[in-house]
């Protein structure tokens, strides 16, 4: 069942929630935590000299804790003014010291980084997550190095839009350039999350959080009669709601179609909503 409200103070938008008509036992959370084999995770650790510390230590354990749930030897790219993308979360895990953080900052190196690592898997046919972790600014944040590093990137990225998604999750900490991170996360051909901290126990709730979404989250399509698409995200496998314009004109829609990340379709039943409580309005 799909129903819809159209918000109280909003004159150009309606939310749609709909109602899974079965919690998708072939795609539970079990499953999703299983399925790493059809996901990358690679994060992206800044190593520069401001990181040293307790930034650094809470980074590492969490990574360390990841791997000790999930078992799944995912990449770590360190990068400061050089990349090293040689260790993963395995590696990590069996070290008595954490990760070294010295130097300076660097975007460049590892933009060019995750440019070759597409690049070197294009044919692996596998969504891509990024967990992008800064604590500052690049060293030359206007320098011709960053600039040529992000034009040659979205390069890469642009053709693979027919590719399984390929996403960036950031996580800023200190004094870092909200802007600039939040383009960062819409780099990829599907759009990531954007989390700040403002302690260094925070990261570790941070990747946490990061990590569960990457793992969990599933993208719908949902077409109305007339063609139009929408693109909604879901991690609870219940219930998929998303925003549509007020010039659509659902009174005169009787269903909707939803396709799935598996390509299946289902039809629903549309209908205004009659039992309107505070959570509809919380998730619009």
């Amino acid at each position: 069942m799909a129903a819809y409200l159209k918000l109280p103070l909003s004159n150009q938008q309606i939310y749609v929630e709909i109602k899974l008509s079965h919690p998708e036992a072939t795609y539970n959370t079990t499953t999703a935590a299983a399925a790493g084999g059809d996901l990358d995770i690679i994060c992206c650790v800044d190593v520069s000299g401001s990181m040293s510390g307790s930034p650094i230590k809470n980074v590492c354990e969490v990574l360390r804790d990841i791997y000790e749930r999930t078992q799944k030897d995912y990449r770590l790219f360190t990068y400061n003014t050089q990349t090293d993308v040689k260790r993963t979360l395995k590696t990590l895990s069996e070290r008595n010291d954490n990760l070294q953080a010295s130097g300076g900052t660097s975007f460049a190196c590892i933009f060019t980084a995750i440019k070759d690592y597409l690049m070197q898997n294009a044919s692996a046919k596998k969504a891509i997550t990024f967990i992008f972790m800064t604590d500052g600014q690049d060293n030359e944040p206007n320098g011709s190095a960053l600039q040529k590093s992000v034009q040659m990137l979205k390069l890469m990225l642009s053709a693979m839009t027919n590719s399984p998604p390929i996403t960036f999750h950031v996580i800023g900490f200190g004094e870092v350039n909200d802007a600039f991170l939040n383009k960062i996360r819409t780099f990829g051909t599907r759009q990531g999350l954007f989390r700040y901290s403002t302690e260094s126990k925070e990261l570790q709730n941070n990747f946490n959080d990061m990590f569960e979404y990457a793992l969990h989250v599933r993208q719908f399509t949902i077409k109305f009669p007339n063609g139009k698409t929408y693109t909604a995200n879901n991690i609870d496998n219940e219930t998929v709601g998303f925003l549509a314009n007020d010039d659509d004109d659902l009174s005169a829609m009787a269903e909707l179609t939803l396709i799935d990340d598996k390509t299946t379709t289902t039809q629903f039943p549309l209908a205004p909503m009659k039992d309107i409580r505070a959570i509809h309005l919380l998730h619009a």
